[in-house]
């Protein structure tokens, strides 16, 4: 195992990680993982229980999933969604639609748990549709969706 050290000295003067009290910190870097487990430089082993902030929640090397995203990404990495569609993107929403409840019919993707659904306000504006008969819609985030109030 290498030294860590000008790791954490790398850290602490480049890195300011959210919401971090930096004054006093003593960094636990992480390295590597396997399944639920997750290693730091110092060789200590950590179950992943926030499921590295709830994006890894199937787990860590999964090859089956590397696959996958191989495969994607030779047709198309990544593209966005504002106002136009991508093939992945679009197959996600109708089989997340399959499942939901009731008339909870549209499904917004999002990146991160800070994004997820807003109340219907700007929907007159955006669709051009009253509130009333705003599309029923269910937030998708990487494991936190919630719904939308009715």
């Amino acid at each position: 195992m290498a030294d860590s050290r000008p790791l954490a000295d790398d850290f602490l003067g480049h890195l300011w990680p959210p919401f971090t009290q930096m004054a006093g910190l003593e960094p636990t870097i992480m390295e590597r993982a396997d399944g639920a487990v997750v290693y730091d430089t110092e060789g200590h082993a950590y179950i992943d229980a926030f499921a590295s902030l709830w994006t890894v929640n199937v787990g860590h090397g999964r090859k089956e999933i590397f696959d996958a995203i191989a495969a994607q990404a030779e047709k198309l990495a990544v593209y966005h969604i504002f106002q136009i569609g991508n093939v992945p993107s679009i197959r996600l929403a109708a089989k997340v639609a399959e499942h939901l409840p009731g008339d909870l019919n549209h499904v917004f993707l999002t990146l991160a748990v800070a994004s997820r659904w807003r109340p219907p306000s700007r929907w007159p504006v955006s669709t051009g549709a009253t509130r009333a008969r705003a599309p029923s819609t269910w937030s998708c985030t990487a494991t936190a969706p919630t719904t939308a109030p009715r």
